[in-house]
């Protein structure tokens, strides 16, 4: 008599089933993520690939966050000096209209000097996430912490004009505007550290202008830098004054009055240039910012092709093993019914 076993079949059976098991979990993993494989290693030949994309991705994102947070300091920036040269342009045409006969009201004329200077020294704290962006390199302090001195000195001088007569005057006032003390530490030498932005591989981009500054480029000779030049002459104007019983005094009034305007006028000049520099500096910061996102998409599409299961095709894989599963569990359960007198 010959004896009949199933249970061979039956084991080979169950190591199909386990194997169709992970087939299955492998491909609902892919549906769900819509990812070939959760580990470098289960892309094969791809994954050197893949870590080549992700590095490039990953770099021109650090490269495209470092513009972003330098192209808000410099349109801020550009915003601020645009306003200082506004306010020294409104303060010249202010004092334009009140020179002449019968003799301007002093008042009026310090009144309006006076909340100039204050606003350019507001406006020179200006502050962008927390850190003053006319500070250099030290950005969590103000750069301009003694004003008020600045103030009170340049009053000094002006005070003592009819005595010491307009050339020495204009020689004491610009001795206290080229004076770095009253700015910030930081401020007070050529800062180690200046202000610069990493927007591309092997690429910083500089975009600092300081507040005793700008420094570069140079003023025209004879003349101060336009931050200095502005304070100065804001200073100069509300705190100048005449004697109202001595005509002379009226016309050195004047001559000082004009001198004054003139150097609002060519400070205002000087600072458009370094509005400018300091545009293009944006402009070109914005041009990479655009060339990164272009090669980053296509950086990203190619990531997409090695990564990225055809979610079509991975559904319809899922069903068919989810089918092939089904029958083998039914034969499985079918000869687990078989009992000898099946053989008989």
């Amino acid at each position: 008599m010959t004896s009949i076993s199933t249970n061979g079949q039956f084991l080979r059976l169950q190591t199909q089933n386990l194997a169709i098991q992970q087939r299955l979990t492998e491909t609902s993993a892919q549906v769900s993520s819509g990812k070939k494989t959760s580990v470098y290693g289960g892309l094969g030949a791809d994954a050197r690939q893949s870590i080549d994309l992700r590095g490039q991705v990953t770099e021109l994102d650090t490269y495209q966050k470092n513009i972003a947070s330098a192209k808000l300091r410099v349109s801020s920036a550009v915003e601020t000096m645009d306003r200082i040269k506004n306010v020294a342009r409104d303060v010249r045409e202010q004092l334009t209209k009140l020179t002449g006969n019968p003799p301007p009201n002093q008042t009026v004329v310090q009144d309006i000097a006076r909340r100039g200077y204050e606003e350019v020294v507001q406006l020179l704290g200006t502050q962008v996430e927390g850190r003053y962006i006319f500070a250099g390199s030290d950005i969590d302090n103000p750069p301009f912490p003694n004003s008020a001195q600045f103030f009170t000195d340049v009053e000094t001088e002006v005070t003592a004009f009819a005595a010491n007569g307009a050339a020495a005057t204009l020689a004491a006032t610009t001795a206290i505007a080229t004076d770095d003390t009253y700015f910030s530490t930081a401020l007070q030498a050529a800062d180690p550290s200046p202000l610069r932005a990493r927007v591309d591989r092997n690429l910083d981009l500089s975009y600092q202008v300081r507040a005793n500054g700008p420094e570069s480029p140079a003023p025209p000779a004879g003349e101060l830098a336009p931050f200095r030049e502005i304070l100065r002459s804001l200073a100069t104007a509300a705190t100048l004054t005449y004697d109202t019983a001595n005509p002379g005094s009226f016309t050195d009034y004047t001559t000082m009055l004009d001198t004054t305007r003139n150097a609002l006028d060519s400070a205002a000049k000087n600072l458009d240039n370094h509005v400018g520099i300091l545009g293009s500096t944006y402009e070109r910061m914005e041009a990479i910012d655009n060339q990164h996102d272009v090669t980053a998409q296509t950086a990203r599409t190619n990531l997409g092709d090695v990564e990225d299961v055809d979610m079509a095709e991975a559904i319809t894989k899922l069903q068919l093993i989810q089918t092939q599963l089904q029958a083998s569990y039914k034969v499985t359960s079918t000869l687990r019914q078989v009992n000898l007198i099946d053989f008989l």
